[in-house]
């Protein structure tokens, strides 16, 4: 299985700066008329927008934010648990900087793991720690926090109207405090 198939796979199951119009119109609330006409699926996925401070961990200066997803009910192997909810921001830096800019600022409490290549952080709960981060993140996609960062697949239109200098998708699935 290839980078792009295991990282849409993770995200689905998890449920810029310079350059154009649309850059300025992503880092309001809304998006122009062309992107909603063009991507509207992820259109509508950007009402899901969390503040940035209840992500509970920083964002890359550039990061713009891209899709978020609300917390839910979820059936996985016969197992129903409620999934975090999460947010998609983009940004220039390379996914290796991205996780050394993770690993500068997160606490101890955050453990580092790596797919295909990839930095992963994430906070194991007591009985997930020392296992594969595969495992503690597939295991119940979506309910442990996490910081995911992929490479952008370089011909998704939709995210580089938002930032036509992205290289990196960063994936942020973060505790819902009011339980929503």
């Amino acid at each position: 299985m290839g980078t792009k198939p295991l990282i849409l796979l993770l995200s689905g199951m998890m449920l810029a700066s310079c350059g154009s119009d649309d850059d300025a119109a992503a880092k309001g609330d809304g998006v122009s008329a062309a992107y909603r006409e063009k991507c509207p699926i992820e259109a509508s996925m950007r009402e899901a927008r969390p503040d940035p401070s209840d992500l509970g961990v920083p964002l890359p200066k550039d990061a713009v934010f891209w899709i978020g997803i609300a917390a839910g009910d979820i059936t996985t192997n016969g197992v129903r648990y409620r999934t975090l909810p999460s947010a998609k921001y983009l940004t220039h830096l390379t996914t290796k900087e991205v996780g050394a800019f993770y690993a500068k600022r997160l606490g101890s409490e955050w453990t580092r793991g790596d797919i295909l290549g990839n930095p992963v952080f994430y906070k194991a709960a007591s009985e997930d720690r020392g296992k594969d981060v595969l495992t503690v993140l597939m295991s119940r996609p979506g309910a442990t926090p996490a910081i995911i960062p992929a490479p952008l697949d370089e011909e998704d239109e939709c995210a580089r109207m938002l930032n036509r200098n992205a290289r990196t998708v960063i994936e942020i699935v973060y505790p819902n405090e009011t339980g929503g």
